[in-house]
């Protein structure tokens, strides 16, 4: 976790004294393994917590949770207020240790979570919880919730694990250990802000809940001296998927945090016929209700495809559809215009980051570390036996790399395939053919026939991929790096072998040498030792043989 990055208004040392301040535990402590085993399911259900006590006080698990959502469920205002109201909260845990403070803020994120969806996970079987989902204007088609559901689940399993490395933190015996005072010095603090993290974060994720109750009318000088983004569609919106991925690329992103860009998505749902029907009416009050973005009802017609129309801060129309620029840049793509997708394609070219970014989450991290990236599709299941085979020995020889399979069509063997080393998610491949095919949309507006465009023929060899002729594709690169490189199938796997062969001498799964060099050096009389010799086709180091004859 990177500790620096979301701490802007306050100086992390004036923050870790005011935590210090806060601290004053008198010995109670709670279970934290028992707790866990709530916290851990806070999407599933509510589970009761009654029978939980914290020793060495008189104040229940219950009682601590309620006194902390009341302050976690009131409205904030802005960046400072979350941080002001998370400094309240250590003030009423302030007779709890880390580790308790963090797990009692995550028991309090659980139970209001869980009431919330409570409804919606009895509705099918529960004619009163199906009202209840119904008066709270929450779906009760789970799939509408599920990218809301994906985006929780993760930051609670991340809190959950710093808040685990806490309580292994409070276990040590500090008092019959002798470690260097600036050492735990430091580590303290870590705690410290490790904590703080967890309450914020949880604190934030409270706060969303009102976006789903949402029904606030504004005027249209709201949108003045903005871009507009004005999203035409049919009250249903896109596919669950690619919708949340549009969502993403314009709000959710951690490289979005800092923009200073000035726009608002207007999203102006067009029914197919003059009358809405009543799916028409509960999809947009959902989404209308429940997303960061504006929504007109009116009865207009629609029979295309959804697309984003620009406006300028002027209110004059400065680019008919960046449905793909979004898809490709996100707000990098900001002010959307024309002159703009011209420039970002002047600077990317064919590279795993721009087939990627934004698609996998790990996939900054990977860049960061500098490791080798392969991803690939294939509908041969012997292939995809042997592929996974190979990843596990090279896996197993520790080397470093990923594998992330993505192909047009779904494939049957999913369960092999999570059980290999191999990164498999229908969602990514989803996303990856919809990036693709925005990627040659929107080359196919700007190439000229008389010059050839690597990225436009390179991802349209992907999309019309012959899968009859070969038994699978593989792209292979470095995140943004130049040398990115798309092979066929059988030479993957031929690369993959010639590692196992190498060991510690195969630099990657990069193209090899075409073939071996030989140099023979005579022996000279009075030499003790051999100087090193140069290949001059790889630049490499030449391994040393004696012969004699």
């Amino acid at each position: 976790m990177n500790f620096q990055s979301d701490i802007s208004a306050l100086n992390q040392d004036i923050i870790v004294e005011r935590l210090l301040r806060s601290h004053d535990p008198d010995g109670r402590w709670v279970d934290s393994d028992m707790l866990l085993q709530d916290i851990s399911k806070p999407l599933l259900t509510e589970n009761c917590m009654t029978n939980f006590e914290v020793f060495e006080s008189k104040e229940t698990i219950p009682y601590a949770i309620s006194r902390i959502s009341v302050q976690m469920l009131c409205p904030c205002k802005g960046e400072n207020e979350i941080q002001e109201r998370t400094m309240v909260l250590f003030d009423l845990l302030k007779k709890y240790r880390w580790d308790a403070k963090a797990f009692l803020v995550l028991g309090a994120l659980a139970a209001a979570y869980g009431g919330l969806l409570l409804p919606v996970h009895l509705a099918f079987s529960d004619p009163i919880a199906a009202s209840i989902a119904t008066l709270n204007q929450l779906p009760i088609e789970k799939t509408k919730f599920r990218p809301w559901l994906n985006s929780l689940i993760l930051l609670v399993k991340a809190m959950v694990d710093v808040t685990k490395c806490i309580t292994e933190f409070e276990k040590l015996p500090f008092k019959q250990a002798r470690l260097d005072n600036d050492i735990v010095g430091e580590t303290m603090s870590n705690i410290c802000l490790a904590t703080y993290h967890v309450v914020k974060s949880a604190l934030a994720c409270l706060q969303q809940i009102h976006y789903f109750k949402q029904t606030q009318q504004i005027s249209i000088t709201e949108l003045k001296e903005k871009v507009i983004l004005l999203l035409l569609s049919k009250p249903e919106l896109l596919p669950i998927e690619p919708f949340h991925f549009l969502l993403q690329q314009l709000y959710d992103r951690p490289s979005n945090t800092n923009t200073e860009q000035n726009y608002e998505i207007l999203w102006i749902p067009i029914p197919t016929s003059q009358k809405w029907t009543d799916e028409e009416k509960k999809t947009f009050n959902f989404f209308s209700n429940s997303l960061p973005w504006i929504s007109v009802r009116r009865p207009w017609l629609m029979s295309s495809t959804t697309m984003v129309v620009v406006m300028d801060p002027n209110g004059k129309v400065v680019n008919m559809n960046v449905m793909d620029m979004v898809l490709i840049w996100g707000v990098r793509a900001y002010p959307f215009s024309i002159s703009r997708e011209d420039k970002l394609w002047e600077e990317d070219g064919w590279s795993l980051q721009l087939l990627l970014d934004g698609i996998h989450p790990a996939f900054e991290t990977w860049v960061k570390e500098g490791r080798e990236i392969c991803i690939f599709g294939s509908d041969n299941l012997d292939w995809i036996d042997e592929i996974t085979s190979l990843s596990r020995k090279l896996q197993n020889h520790r080397f470093k790399f990923e594998l992330i399979y993505l192909s047009k069509r779904t494939i049957t063997f999913a369960s092999a395939m999570e059980e290999s080393f191999i990164l498999f998610s229908p969602d990514i491949q989803q996303l990856f053919r919809l990036r693709l095919e925005s990627i040659k949309r929107s080359k196919l507006k700007r190439i000229e026939s008389s010059k050839p465009d690597r990225v436009f023929e390179e991802v349209t060899q992907l999309l019309d991929f012959d899968y009859s002729k070969h038994k699978g594709w593989a792209v292979i690169g470095k995140g943004s790096a130049a040398g990115t490189e798309k092979i066929v199938g059988e030479n993957l796997t031929k690369r993959m072998r010639r590692i196992l062969r190498w060991g510690e001498y195969a630099s990657g799964l990069e193209k090899p040498c075409e073939q071996s060099h030989t140099v023979v050096v005579l022996f000279e009389e009075g030499s003790l030792t051999m100087k090193v010799v140069t290949c001059e086709k790889c630049k490499r180091p030449m391994k040393k043989f004696v012969a004699y004859q």
